[in-house]
């Protein structure tokens, strides 16, 4: 399916045991050179994962420490959003 799609970006948020692990592999490996925003807010698995990307210091840490994360999402999708793709 990420094939098909062409995905420019990974977004995890909460997950629980193996299968948020999986997709974050998943996703580094086929995503590569592509932003992966892990927002550990609402905890969870994807709480542990470390943002992979070019991405603004001060998102980069919004997102390991923000509990408002709608606006550290909206934040994220607007960086992506300027990516040419």
């Amino acid at each position: 399916m990420l094939h098909e799609v062409k995905p420019v970006a990974a977004f995890f948020v909460g997950g629980m045991q193996e299968g948020i692990t999986l997709e974050y592999v998943l996703a580094r490996y086929l995503l590569p050179g592509s932003p992966i925003f892990c927002i550990a807010g609402p905890g969870g698995d994807a709480a542990g994962f470390s943002s992979v990307g070019d991405l603004p210091k001060s998102l980069a840490e919004s997102l390991r420490t923000s509990r408002l994360y709608p606006a550290v999402v909206d934040a994220s999708l607007r960086l992506v959003a300027k990516r040419p793709g």
